[in-house]
């Protein structure tokens, strides 16, 4: 009553209920959020049209992660609630996408890993925008979970520039030495849970996984906000 919510995508006051809802968004706005149910590509996690084990572009196995899972489809409201997180300092949605993030990693057999880690982001955009979303988020997930944390284990020591106008394949040779570990004994036999907002052709997370796998984890699984369709 002294602090009512308000819809994280139209600034709407919500009625008052408890407890709360996960997400803080209106009846209206809700219907703008498609989550990524089945039918998806089981390893990448693509929503396909029609049941199928994977999709055309995992028949070549050229992602080196074990599966990849979202929670929304890219799209409608979905946007705006990863903008606001990534470029509008909304660390309240960090919290609330964080907890969904949790149950999706409980929904799609994801909770028996050991350790959460963010993927990163570049030295200079750290500064420019003062946080790494993927690391809010991931901290959430695995205080959630009740799984370690460890946000510097993996870091970027490349920035390969935008990647909004290159193929697949291009995209995957653009990560190469784009990331590093810290102390591989942390990882080692350890299976990792990576967290991310955007997932597209999941070439950054194929790299992450190849990384840690090369420095000694196990196994390697990937969640992320939201899976874009197009490619």
């Amino acid at each position: 009553m002294v602090f009512p919510r308000a819809c994280r995508l139209c600034n709407r006051l919500l009625p008052f209920s408890y407890p709360p809802p996960v997400l803080s968004v209106c009846d209206e706005c809700s219907q703008t959020l498609s989550f990524a149910f089945e039918p998806f590509c089981q390893k990448c996690g693509l929503p396909l049209d029609f049941p199928s084990q994977v999709c055309g572009d995992c028949i070549e196995g050229d992602l080196q992660f074990d599966k990849a899972r979202a929670l929304f489809i890219y799209g409608g409201g979905a946007v705006s609630l990863v903008m606001s997180l990534k470029y509008g300092g909304r660390f309240d949605l960090a919290h609330e996408l964080g907890r969904m993030l949790a149950w999706a990693a409980l929904k799609n057999g994801m909770t028996e890993n050991d350790i959460v880690l963010p993927i990163p982001i570049s030295i200079e955009r750290h500064i420019k925008r003062g946080y790494n979303q993927s690391a809010l988020l991931a901290k959430t997930v695995a205080k959630t979970l009740k799984i370690a944390f460890s946000p510097s284990v993996l870091y970027r020591q490349k920035d390969p520039g935008p990647q909004d106008h290159h193929t697949r394949s291009e995209r995957l040779r653009r990560q190469k030495g784009c990331f590093a570990v810290r102390k591989p004994e942390a990882i080692k036999d350890k299976r990792i849970l990576l967290v991310d907002d955007v997932m597209t052709t999941g070439a950054t997370a194929s790299e992450c996984a190849r990384v840690l796998k090369r420095s000694g984890a196990s196994t390697v699984e990937v969640l992320v906000v939201c899976r874009a369709v197009g490619r």
